[in-house]
């Protein structure tokens, strides 16, 4: 089910213009209603960087003039922009400067994965990721909420079908958002803990470069028997989803292909 329809069929030029023009404006008043005050990782007030979610060395192994296709090009909507540059590409405002440039510089270079990554990048790669996906959550449920009003004030007579819609989905993301930061804390504590509480399922490499990137949390339903990992139709309070954590990088001369979890997970 498709909650928002991105087509732009029967639009005129003029009408594309102005509902790119809306739907910036929702991006940018969500983004304003979902900012953090203090560092998520220091906790002290200060400006937000531009972090990347994907190390930029991989970005700059497969952008064209500085050019990147984001996933939007597979959408082909022509109300969401199908490239960026290197610099805004996968990127989310909630650290500061100091703590992006200080506690990622182990998983930022290409030199950690010339041989199997030891935990300290990967920990970083899990804290990088749940970071981006709590900035995106939040986002979302400001997105969800604004969307919810404007459809009550077009639709007062719809406004019990169209609170029930989104009221769900503000819900969903909220849990969402709730087991990001349960990944956070988890990968936080580690920063400074020599506890081993990843486990690397596999670690590739290779011979030359692809040209995708890729790194985020994905939620596996299934094990290779057939087994549930993630029972995504139980909504109950005490349940929460298992993630694994997957990289693609690519490198100057060869891709690094990584893929691990949490080592209290469910073995798939």
């Amino acid at each position: 089910m498709n909650i928002i329809d991105m087509s732009t069929q029967g639009l005129s030029p003029e009408e594309i213009i102005e509902f790119r023009k809306i739907l910036n404006q929702h991006i940018k008043n969500a983004r304003i209603k979902s900012k953090h005050k203090k560092c998520l990782l220091c906790e002290k007030e200060s400006s937000f960087c531009n972090s990347h979610t994907i190390p930029q060395f991989c970005l700059r192994n497969i952008a064209w003039n500085g050019k990147l296709n984001s996933i939007n090009t597979l959408i082909d909507s022509e109300l969401l922009n199908k490239d960026s540059g290197i610099n805004n590409a996968g990127t989310f405002h909630i650290i500061c400067r100091p703590c992006d440039n200080n506690i990622f510089k182990d998983y930022e270079k290409e030199e950690a994965y010339m041989g199997c990554p030891t935990e300290i990048p990967l920990n970083q790669i899990a804290l990088k990721n749940s970071l981006r996906d709590i900035y995106k959550h939040e986002m979302e449920i400001e997105m969800f909420e604004a969307c919810k009003q404007i459809m009550k004030d077009k639709s007062p007579f719809l406004s019990f079908f169209v609170n029930r819609f989104f009221d769900a989905q503000i819900c969903t993301r909220k849990r969402d958002c709730q087991e990001c930061y349960e990944v956070f804390n988890i990968a936080k504590k580690h920063l400074t803990s020599s506890d081993n509480w990843i486990k690397l399922i596999s670690f590739d490499k290779l011979p030359y470069t692809v040209p995708i990137a890729f790194q985020g949390m994905i939620v596996l339903i299934t094990g290779m028997n057939g087994e549930t990992i993630n029972d995504i139709f139980n909504h109950k309070r005490n349940y929460s989803m298992e993630y694994l954590h997957l990289a693609v990088f690519p490198l100057e001369a060869s891709t690094a292909i990584i893929l691990f979890m949490d080592s209290k997970n469910t073995p798939i």
